[in-house]
């Protein structure tokens, strides 16, 4: 006959995952590299690739594009955009300004010229690369080729980033993410009671 007691019954702890990828929201980051893609019409769309700090939860096993051990993620820095887009050209330019300041390397940014797009990347990128500040990061649902719900990581359009002295002094320098807000998150029809919900990673397709 059964015995219904629990003693001497031994309670394995449940081992909770950590996401390998970034989310949404306000976050400390470094940029580790970009992605470039180009559309049949040839225009281009910037994507940096974005590193968290190293993180020091039990278990936690980085994405092997991972630099420092931290979480990564894919940032959509751009729309889809060619040389002739005067505004948007200039949209980019400032974006990269604004990086640059607050990475304190401003000077450096200034003394790089190039027409093509790849080209200034390429001599961009040792001078911000590595560096840690924090950033405002929305989300835009998608619906994927599985009728599944899925989301793509993008810049805040305004405040989207402070320098570490920055946040230190003044935790709300970069205004609280807000997922109400359609400027932070926003959202599609479900199309399903139950979807299923994943954080971008690098394999996602973007929704532009």
């Amino acid at each position: 006959m059964s015995n219904f007691s629990t003693k001497n019954v031994v309670v394995e702890e449940e081992k909770k995952s950590v996401s390998k990828f970034l989310s949404y929201g306000v976050q400390e980051a470094a940029i580790i590299g970009y992605e470039l893609k180009t559309a049949q019409s040839g225009k281009q769309q910037v994507i940096l690739l974005m590193e968290s700090p190293k993180v020091q939860d039990a278990g936690f096993e980085p994405d092997p594009s991972a630099k420092f051990g931290g979480k990564v993620g894919r940032v959509q820095a751009t729309i889809y955009f060619g040389p002739e887009d005067k505004a948007r050209v200039d949209e980019f330019i400032q974006f990269v300004a604004i990086i640059a300041k607050k990475l304190g390397v401003t000077e450096k940014v200034d003394a790089i010229e190039s027409s093509n797009l790849e080209d200034y990347l390429n001599k961009l990128m040792p001078l911000i690369r590595g560096k840690y500040a924090w950033w405002g990061i929305a989300a835009e649902e998608y619906i994927n080729k599985d009728n599944q719900v899925r989301y793509s990581l993008k810049f805040r359009r305004y405040g989207f980033m402070a320098s570490l002295d920055e946040m230190k002094a003044n935790p709300e320098h970069i205004k609280p993410f807000d997922k109400t807000s359609p400027y932070d998150y926003k959202a599609v029809a479900v199309p399903s009671a139950d979807p299923d919900f994943k954080t971008q990673e690098p394999e996602d397709e973007m929704p532009w």
